[in-house]
Protein backbone atom coordinates (compact mmCIF):
# COMPACT_ATOMS: atom_id res chain seq x y z
CA UNK A 1 0.00 0.00 0.00
CA UNK A 2 1.17 3.91 -0.57
CA UNK A 3 1.75 5.83 1.76
CA UNK A 4 0.30 8.72 2.06
CA UNK A 5 0.45 12.41 3.14
CA UNK A 6 -1.69 11.16 6.33
CA UNK A 7 0.14 8.23 7.37
CA UNK A 8 2.43 10.63 9.31
CA UNK A 9 -0.18 11.53 11.16
CA UNK A 10 0.22 8.61 12.72
CA UNK A 11 3.96 7.78 12.90
CA UNK A 12 4.79 11.59 14.16
CA UNK A 13 2.08 11.66 16.38
CA UNK A 14 2.82 13.70 19.42
CA UNK A 15 6.72 13.87 18.64
CA UNK A 16 7.52 17.93 18.72
CA UNK A 17 9.06 18.51 14.90
CA UNK A 18 10.96 21.27 15.72
CA UNK A 19 12.93 20.11 19.00
CA UNK A 20 13.37 16.08 17.68
CA UNK A 21 15.41 15.67 15.16
CA UNK A 22 14.27 13.07 12.73
CA UNK A 23 15.05 10.52 10.33
CA UNK A 24 14.13 8.57 7.71
CA UNK A 25 15.77 5.61 5.65
CA UNK A 26 13.30 5.18 2.60
CA UNK A 27 13.32 1.76 0.68
CA UNK A 28 10.13 1.81 -1.47
CA UNK A 29 10.22 4.89 -3.50
CA UNK A 30 8.99 7.19 -0.55
CA UNK A 31 8.70 10.87 -1.93
CA UNK A 32 10.33 13.58 0.24
CA UNK A 33 7.34 16.27 -1.52
CA UNK A 34 4.99 13.60 0.99
CA UNK A 35 6.71 14.30 3.77
CA UNK A 36 7.08 18.47 2.92
CA UNK A 37 3.29 18.20 1.67
CA UNK A 38 2.84 16.92 5.55
CA UNK A 39 4.27 19.45 7.59
CA UNK A 40 3.03 22.53 5.42
CA UNK A 41 -0.29 20.89 5.94
CA UNK A 42 0.24 20.94 9.91
CA UNK A 43 1.52 24.46 9.87
CA UNK A 44 4.57 23.82 11.48
CA UNK A 45 8.27 25.66 10.28
CA UNK A 46 9.99 23.70 7.79
CA UNK A 47 13.22 26.38 8.21
CA UNK A 48 13.01 24.95 11.83
CA UNK A 49 13.13 20.86 11.23
CA UNK A 50 16.15 19.37 11.19
CA UNK A 51 17.24 15.77 10.31
CA UNK A 52 17.93 13.59 7.79
CA UNK A 53 16.59 11.61 4.48
CA UNK A 54 17.91 8.61 3.42
CA UNK A 55 16.82 8.02 0.01
CA UNK A 56 17.63 5.84 -3.00
CA UNK A 57 16.08 9.10 -5.17
CA UNK A 58 18.23 12.51 -4.49
CA UNK A 59 15.94 15.22 -3.59
CA UNK A 60 17.73 18.12 -3.32
CA UNK A 61 15.16 20.31 -5.30
CA UNK A 62 13.77 20.41 -1.54
CA UNK A 63 16.72 21.90 -0.02
CA UNK A 64 14.87 25.05 -0.03
CA UNK A 65 11.93 23.76 2.30
CA UNK A 66 14.31 21.96 4.61
CA UNK A 67 17.45 23.56 4.76
CA UNK A 68 18.75 22.08 7.43
CA UNK A 69 17.48 18.15 6.64
CA UNK A 70 20.68 16.57 5.11
CA UNK A 71 19.39 15.04 1.54
CA UNK A 72 22.63 13.05 0.53
CA UNK A 73 24.18 10.31 2.41
CA UNK A 74 27.38 8.53 2.14
CA UNK A 75 27.07 4.79 3.72
CA UNK A 76 30.29 4.03 5.03
CA UNK A 77 29.22 1.20 6.80
CA UNK A 78 29.39 -0.79 4.07
CA UNK A 79 33.07 -0.63 3.93
CA UNK A 80 33.67 -1.77 7.68
CA UNK A 81 35.17 -5.36 7.96
CA UNK A 82 37.04 -5.12 11.31
CA UNK A 83 40.37 -3.25 12.44
CA UNK A 84 42.51 -4.47 10.36
CA UNK A 85 40.35 -2.90 7.30
CA UNK A 86 40.34 0.27 8.92
CA UNK A 87 42.73 2.06 6.10
CA UNK A 88 40.60 0.42 2.97
CA UNK A 89 37.45 1.31 4.99
CA UNK A 90 38.62 5.11 5.01
CA UNK A 91 39.74 4.85 1.41
CA UNK A 92 36.51 3.99 -0.25
CA UNK A 93 34.26 6.52 2.14
CA UNK A 94 36.53 9.33 0.69
CA UNK A 95 36.05 7.64 -2.79
CA UNK A 96 32.81 7.60 -2.75
CA UNK A 97 32.53 11.06 -0.90
CA UNK A 98 35.06 12.79 -3.71
CA UNK A 99 32.84 11.01 -6.66
CA UNK A 100 29.49 13.10 -4.52
CA UNK A 101 31.58 16.29 -4.54
CA UNK A 102 32.02 16.17 -8.03
CA UNK A 103 28.11 15.78 -8.73
CA UNK A 104 26.99 18.30 -6.88
CA UNK A 105 27.05 21.78 -6.58
CA UNK A 106 29.27 23.64 -3.82
CA UNK A 107 25.92 25.17 -2.17
CA UNK A 108 24.73 21.59 -1.95
CA UNK A 109 27.70 20.14 0.09
CA UNK A 110 25.78 20.92 3.57
CA UNK A 111 23.45 18.52 2.55
CA UNK A 112 25.53 15.96 3.24
CA UNK A 113 26.32 13.59 5.41
CA UNK A 114 28.85 10.48 6.10
CA UNK A 115 27.72 7.59 8.28
CA UNK A 116 30.77 4.76 9.67
CA UNK A 117 30.59 1.95 11.33
CA UNK A 118 32.15 1.65 15.09
CA UNK A 119 33.75 -2.20 15.50
CA UNK A 120 35.16 -3.47 18.68
CA UNK A 121 38.60 -1.76 18.97
CA UNK A 122 37.80 1.20 21.64
CA UNK A 123 41.04 3.10 20.58
CA UNK A 124 40.78 2.68 16.43
CA UNK A 125 37.18 3.20 16.38
CA UNK A 126 38.22 6.67 18.26
CA UNK A 127 41.25 7.61 16.15
CA UNK A 128 39.31 6.42 12.61
CA UNK A 129 36.47 8.84 13.29
CA UNK A 130 38.70 12.17 14.03
CA UNK A 131 40.88 10.94 11.22
CA UNK A 132 37.96 10.92 8.89
CA UNK A 133 37.54 14.60 10.18
CA UNK A 134 41.11 15.33 9.28
CA UNK A 135 39.91 13.77 5.85
CA UNK A 136 37.04 15.40 5.15
CA UNK A 137 38.62 18.70 5.72
CA UNK A 138 42.08 18.10 3.27
CA UNK A 139 39.23 17.11 0.60
CA UNK A 140 37.48 20.46 1.59
CA UNK A 141 40.02 22.49 1.11
CA UNK A 142 41.13 20.37 -1.81
CA UNK A 143 37.81 21.75 -3.53
CA UNK A 144 38.14 25.52 -1.67
CA UNK A 145 34.76 24.61 0.32
CA UNK A 146 34.07 25.36 3.67
CA UNK A 147 31.58 23.06 4.75
CA UNK A 148 31.39 21.46 8.36
CA UNK A 149 31.47 17.28 8.72
CA UNK A 150 28.36 15.94 9.31
CA UNK A 151 28.87 12.28 11.00
CA UNK A 152 26.69 9.31 12.20
CA UNK A 153 27.72 6.48 13.55
CA UNK A 154 26.08 2.92 13.95
CA UNK A 155 27.42 -0.32 15.69
CA UNK A 156 29.15 -2.40 13.82
CA UNK A 157 27.34 -5.60 13.13
CA UNK A 158 30.54 -7.74 12.86
CA UNK A 159 30.81 -6.67 16.77
CA UNK A 160 27.51 -8.42 18.15
CA UNK A 161 28.12 -11.58 19.50
CA UNK A 162 25.46 -14.37 20.54
CA UNK A 163 25.54 -12.94 24.31
CA UNK A 164 23.15 -10.23 25.00
CA UNK A 165 24.72 -9.24 28.04
CA UNK A 166 28.52 -8.63 26.27
CA UNK A 167 26.52 -6.81 23.63
CA UNK A 168 25.32 -4.22 26.49
CA UNK A 169 28.81 -3.65 27.46
CA UNK A 170 30.36 -3.41 24.31
CA UNK A 171 27.80 -1.35 22.75
CA UNK A 172 28.29 1.51 25.78
CA UNK A 173 32.42 1.46 25.43
CA UNK A 174 31.89 1.62 21.51
CA UNK A 175 29.45 4.74 22.21
CA UNK A 176 32.16 6.19 24.56
CA UNK A 177 34.46 6.14 21.68
CA UNK A 178 32.28 7.93 19.14
CA UNK A 179 31.20 10.49 21.64
CA UNK A 180 34.99 11.39 22.39
CA UNK A 181 35.78 11.34 18.69
CA UNK A 182 33.09 13.75 18.54
CA UNK A 183 30.18 12.50 15.97
CA UNK A 184 27.08 14.37 15.31
CA UNK A 185 24.83 11.37 15.64
CA UNK A 186 24.83 7.87 17.19
CA UNK A 187 22.62 5.00 16.36
CA UNK A 188 22.48 1.94 19.12
CA UNK A 189 20.29 -0.89 18.06
CA UNK A 190 20.32 -3.70 20.04
CA UNK A 191 20.99 -7.06 18.52
CA UNK A 192 18.23 -8.56 16.39
CA UNK A 193 18.56 -12.23 18.34
CA UNK A 194 18.23 -10.42 21.51
CA UNK A 195 15.32 -7.59 20.43
CA UNK A 196 13.40 -7.27 24.05
CA UNK A 197 11.66 -4.22 26.00
CA UNK A 198 14.97 -4.55 28.16
CA UNK A 199 17.69 -4.12 25.21
CA UNK A 200 15.80 -1.69 23.24
CA UNK A 201 15.39 0.65 26.48
CA UNK A 202 19.59 0.43 27.12
CA UNK A 203 20.25 1.11 23.73
CA UNK A 204 18.08 4.32 23.89
CA UNK A 205 19.45 5.30 27.29
CA UNK A 206 23.42 4.67 26.69
CA UNK A 207 24.27 8.07 25.06
CA UNK A 208 21.39 9.70 27.33
CA UNK A 209 24.06 8.44 30.09
CA UNK A 210 27.08 9.55 28.47
CA UNK A 211 25.74 12.73 28.21
CA UNK A 212 23.84 13.53 31.61
CA UNK A 213 26.04 11.50 33.61
CA UNK A 214 29.76 11.62 32.18
CA UNK A 215 29.08 14.94 30.87
CA UNK A 216 31.24 14.21 27.41
CA UNK A 217 28.95 17.09 25.83
CA UNK A 218 31.28 19.68 27.58
CA UNK A 219 34.05 18.90 25.84
CA UNK A 220 34.81 19.82 22.18
CA UNK A 221 37.55 16.90 22.06
CA UNK A 222 38.48 14.84 25.28
CA UNK A 223 41.14 12.82 23.60
CA UNK A 224 43.14 15.73 22.31
CA UNK A 225 46.62 15.65 23.44
CA UNK A 226 46.87 11.85 24.35
CA UNK A 227 50.22 10.98 22.36
CA UNK A 228 48.91 7.49 21.37
CA UNK A 229 45.48 8.57 19.96
CA UNK A 230 47.45 11.62 18.48
CA UNK A 231 49.67 9.31 16.53
CA UNK A 232 47.29 7.11 15.53
CA UNK A 233 44.64 9.67 14.44
CA UNK A 234 47.90 10.90 12.37
CA UNK A 235 49.07 7.57 11.04
CA UNK A 236 45.47 6.24 9.58
CA UNK A 237 45.16 10.16 7.95
CA UNK A 238 48.48 9.67 6.31
CA UNK A 239 48.22 6.16 4.92
CA UNK A 240 44.52 6.64 4.02
CA UNK A 241 45.63 10.16 2.13
CA UNK A 242 48.17 8.61 0.08
CA UNK A 243 45.93 5.37 -0.83
CA UNK A 244 42.95 7.86 -1.46
CA UNK A 245 45.45 10.37 -3.84
CA UNK A 246 47.24 7.55 -5.81
CA UNK A 247 43.60 5.63 -6.80
CA UNK A 248 41.86 9.02 -7.78
CA UNK A 249 44.88 10.25 -9.59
Amino acid sequence: EKFVSEDFEILLKDIQLEWILIHFVVKNGLSLSIFVDYLKSIKVNTQKIKGSWRSDEIALEKQADLPHFKLLSIDGTIYCEGTAHTIEELTQILLATNAQLKVIEANQVKSLQISIAIGESYFINMAKIRALKILWHNLMTAYELDAPLHLEAHLSIHSLTEDQHQNMIQMSTQALAAVIAGVNRLFLTPDKDSNTAFTKRIARNVQHLLQLESHLDHVIDPAAGSYYIENLTNDIVERVWGKFTALAS
